[in-house]
C-alpha cells in the first residue's frame, strides 16, 4: 500500500491504473518506452562535448588526417594467435602514411608490423558493443585485434596504403 497525497491508503496496482490512465494520451503513444535511450552511440563525455562546443572527430575528418601526413593513434586490444592462456594487451596503433603500422603497450616494447597485413573478421567476441574482432596476419605474426568499430574504415586504409 502506498499513500496518495490525501491521508487515504491506494492500493500499488490502483496508483498504476491512474497513472496509465493520465499518460495514455496521443501525445505518450509515439514515445518509445522509458527503458531506452534515445542515445544509444552517445557517452556521457560525447554529451559534455557537445555541449562545450568542441566537435569528435569522424572517421571521414582522420581519413582526411591520414592522407596529410599526421600520425594517428588507435587504440585497441592484441593477442598473439596460436598462443594457449595468452590475454590480450591493451595498446596503442600508430599509423602514418608511407610507415610501417606499429603497436606498442603501456611499458613494452614498440612491435613493428611489415607489410602486407590483412585483416579478417574473427570468430572471437570482441567483449564491448563498440569493438569489433578482427584477426591481424602479417610477417610480424598472427593477432587478434580489438578495434573501435568507428576506426576500423581507418585501420584497414592504413593497411592498404601501407602494402602499396
Amino acid at each position: 500500500m502506498i499513500t496518495s497525497g490525501h491521508a487515504c491508503p491506494v492500493s500499488r496496482a490502483a496508483a498504476d491504473r491512474s497513472r496509465q490512465a493520465v499518460t495514455s494520451g496521443s501525445q505518450q503513444a509515439n514515445r518509445p518506452p522509458r527503458h531506452f535511450s534515445k542515445t544509444l552511440t552517445q557517452t556521457f563525455s560525447d554529451v559534455l562535448l557537445r555541449w562545450l562546443w568542441i566537435k569528435r572527430p569522424t572517421p571521414a575528418g582522420d581519413l582526411d588526417l591520414f592522407t596529410s601526413d599526421v600520425t594517428l593513434k588507435v587504440t585497441c586490444f592484441l593477442r598473439p594467435l596460436g598462443q594457449a592462456g595468452t590475454r590480450s594487451r591493451l595498446g596503442t596503433l600508430y599509423l602514418t602514411r608511407g610507415k610501417p603500422v606499429t603497436w606498442q603497450g603501456r611499458g613494452q616494447e614498440a612491435l613493428t608490423l611489415l607489410p602486407p597485413l590483412t585483416l579478417t573478421a574473427s570468430a572471437a567476441k570482441a567483449g564491448h558493443w563498440k569493438l569489433m574482432a578482427l584477426d591481424l596476419a602479417g610477417p610480424s605474426g598472427s593477432f587478434n585485434v580489438r578495434i573501435p568499430k568507428l576506426d576500423v574504415p581507418l585501420v584497414r586504409h592504413a593497411f592498404d596504403a601501407q602494402a602499396s
